[in-house]
């Protein structure tokens, strides 16, 4: 199987890593959860794993027991990692009509939102029981990723298409955008930098670049340039760093307070679709990556205090 996404718990005790097998003439997937990087990286025995019948390319941690994943099916699945080492599905909901490439968490983590090839995003209330959706974005091609900006609520969202706009939207008043522009290059992912205001887009074409919500979404800096589509980008808030997965199987790291790239390396034969962040403090900031290789790999991202 192919990895798609590897994330850490909110603690980073815990990691899940998501798999679609993208061969034959049958596209399924699988979760696991591992309890430490060693294990993950070694491919030791999960501690839990569940089988879709669909393909999985994004899933989120709610919190410490509880997973969501998107599916290839259109739907988006609520999991429960019980203490026998199982994962339990317990909601499974379906209003999407094409795959669900991304999933992204509201900062007070009550409000999940999806972003389909179907052209829409779908934000969804857990803290309701996310029995339906809340509210519904629609753009005029598929949307390639979409975030929230900053604010706890979760009104405030920013989505990438693949006509080439980035959108930001106020969901008490979602009937048109508030803000749109059109980059230079097709956007693939997303990450909103709450410091200072900026959005942080993956592209076609292997850039990384910075749009300035204060100044119209206009474009502020291409920081990272690698070979190949960004098919994933993460936040290190704490250290200021953002990270880059492209199809050409480099990762990238790059600091904004060095205003350089401070990490480039190879581990991947294939496609590098997950990155993650580990939030535990430790001397060296540790990332992982999972590719289409099978393989995940660790990143040790030694930073000099000094600079």
């Amino acid at each position: 199987m192919q990895n798609e996404c590897v994330q850490f718990s909110p603690t980073g005790k815990s990691i899940l890593l998501c798999c679609s097998n993208l061969a034959g003439n049958i596209w399924d997937g699988c979760i696991k959860t591992y309890t430490d990087v060693d294990s993950l990286a070694r491919k030791r025995g999960p501690a839990a794993t569940v089988k879709t019948e669909f393909g999985c390319p994004s899933a989120k941690w709610l919190d410490e027991r509880t997973i969501i994943s998107a599916c290839d099916a259109g739907a988006i699945n609520i999991w429960d990692w019980l203490g026998d080492g199982t994962l339990q599905n317990k909601k499974c909901l379906k209003e999407h009509n094409d795959l669900v490439l991304k999933l992204a968490i509201s900062k007070d983590r009550n409000k999940v939102l999806s972003a389909s090839a179907d052209a829409t995003v779908k934000i969804w209330d857990v803290c309701q029981g996310a029995h339906a959706s809340v509210g519904r974005i629609q753009v005029p091609s598929c949307v390639n990723d979409a975030d929230f900006c900053g604010s706890e609520s979760g009104n405030i969202i920013a989505s990438v298409s693949k006509d080439g706009f980035l959108n930001v939207w106020d969901m008490r008043e979602a009937t048109q955008p508030t803000m749109t522009t059109l980059l230079p290059e097709e956007p693939s992912c997303i990450s909103f930098r709450a410091i200072t205001q900026d959005f942080v887009i993956g592209t076609r074409v292997g850039n990384v670049i910075c749009s300035d919500l204060r100044a119209g979404g206009n474009l502020k800096a291409s920081i990272i340039s690698q070979k190949d589509n960004i098919n994933e980008i993460t936040l290190n808030e704490k250290e200021d760093l953002v990270a880059s997965a492209s199809d050409d199987g480099s990762v990238c790291v790059y600091s904004f307070s060095r205003n350089s790239v401070v990490y480039h390396e190879t581990k991947h034969s294939d496609f590098v679709r997950g990155l993650a962040f580990s939030p535990e403090e430790t001397k060296d900031v540790t990332l992982l990556s999972a590719g289409w290789d099978s393989k995940v790999a660790v990143h040790s991202i030694k930073l000099d205090t000094n600079a």
